[in-house]
């Protein structure tokens, strides 16, 4: 196990840093690139990456829908702030809701016409359905009010 003054890792590190940030390898995309700039089919068949597997990827991966979203920039600054940056598995509705009430007011009084307009409550909704994937809903054992975590494909597009 770990001790309780060492950083955990979180789904995504690759290594934890000494005050808790978490530290992605990034992908070294030249090594996918061909001489004429396109995707290359890269490894065996059975791992080959290709132009084909990142356009279905791209429409049916959570992780990348959540990047082509409309308010991208804005959900994914708020799941980062509540989730990754204090280093929260869980977090109950009513404090989700409570914190994502007030992010959204702030943005609409500084972006009125570009910020989302639905409530917090529609927004949850929406970020667990099967549509968008992004949260996952679940009662904590002996708990009646709903909790939320980020899916693994939303952390991933999040670090």
């Amino acid at each position: 196990g770990h001790r309780p003054h060492e950083p955990t890792l979180r789904t995504g590190c690759n290594r934890v840093d000494l005050i808790g940030t978490c530290h992605v390898e990034r992908a070294n995309w030249s090594q996918f690139m061909g001489r004429n700039g396109e995707v290359q089919r890269v490894g065996s068949r059975a791992n080959a990456i290709d132009v084909d597997v990142l356009t279905r990827q791209r429409s049916q991966h959570p992780g990348w829908r959540l990047l082509r979203y409309e308010h991208a920039a804005f959900v994914v600054a708020f799941l980062h702030r509540v989730f990754i940056v204090p280093n929260e598995r869980s977090i109950s509705q009513a404090r989700l809701t409570e914190s994502l009430d007030d992010k959204l007011h702030a943005y609409r009084q500084s972006f009125e016409d570009q910020a989302p307009s639905r409530t917090a409550h529609e927004y949850l909704a929406d970020w667990v359905s099967n549509d968008r994937g992004w949260l996952r809903s679940f009662y904590p054992e002996g708990d009646d009010e709903p909790a939320f975590d980020l899916t693994s494909s939303t952390e991933q597009a999040v670090l």
